[in-house]
């Protein structure tokens, strides 16, 4: 069995509780004692335990009770229920609510306590490593992602000023086509030559006065006048 798992076991019998200590430590298991429900819910909160072995009868609260408590606070938790065989209703209940399995009392062979409680931790340990994959899926495929939508920026994008390249101009073009077809609008585009503009008086002290590149200028003014045209040939 796997090193580091911890089970707490919850009776008020203290021979019961040394045996049951005794088989599950040899088994490898750090193993946590609580006499009553009310402590064994203490105890609960402030460790991660991978299984708990409650007995139906306490005084306070009882195995049922302190079941639904566990589960309210992790439902992946695994319980083992003890009962005796007049509270086997009991225990049919407890399975009904989420325990793992349950034990009779007195145990004829402490072997099948052992094995049981190995089961439930493998149960455990196995839906941990699942989870682990799935995490582990999803955070490779966020990174997919995001890689994926570098890719589309760079395809589209001009690499040295990062401005949309003819691609993304082509594919633009033929989306405003295919919308003004639709809404059987006319529609028009101008092409302004940014090389025969850029030298603008007017261009540059826009500017020089707001910090800007030139490029970006021309480009800004460029697309205004080009939603004007579309708005007023729209009309």
């Amino acid at each position: 069995m796997e090193k580091g798992t911890r089970i707490l076991v919850v009776n008020n019998e203290e021979d019961l509780q040394s045996v049951l200590t005794q088989v599950l430590s040899e088994d490898g298991h750090e193993v946590t004692q609580a006499a009553t429900g009310e402590q064994a819910l203490e105890v609960f909160r402030e460790g991660d335990y991978h299984l708990v072995i409650t007995d139906m009868q306490m005084p306070g609260m009882s195995g049922i009770e302190l079941l639904k408590e566990l589960k309210s606070i992790n439902p992946d938790i695994q319980v083992i229920i003890m009962t005796s065989f007049a509270s086997i209703d009991d225990a049919i209940k407890a399975l009904r609510l989420g325990a793992y399995d349950y034990l009779v009392k007195p145990f004829e062979n402490v072997d099948h306590v052992s094995a049981l409680a190995n089961h439930a931790i493998e149960k455990v340990l196995l839906s941990l490593k699942t989870q682990m994959l799935i995490d582990n899926l999803q955070r490779k495929n966020d990174d997919l992602e995001k890689a994926n939508e570098q890719l589309r920026e760079l395809a589209i994008r001009d690499g040295l000023t990062g401005i949309f390249n003819h691609m993304y101009f082509h594919e633009a073009l033929e989306m405003e086509v295919l919308r003004s077809r639709r809404h059987k609008r006319t529609f028009s585009l101008m092409m302004l030559d940014v090389g025969l503009i850029s030298g603008a008086p007017v261009l540059g002290q826009i500017a020089d006065s707001f910090d800007f590149d030139w490029l970006f200028v021309v480009i800004g003014v460029a697309c205004l006048l080009a939603i004007a045209v579309y708005s007023w040939s729209s009309l």
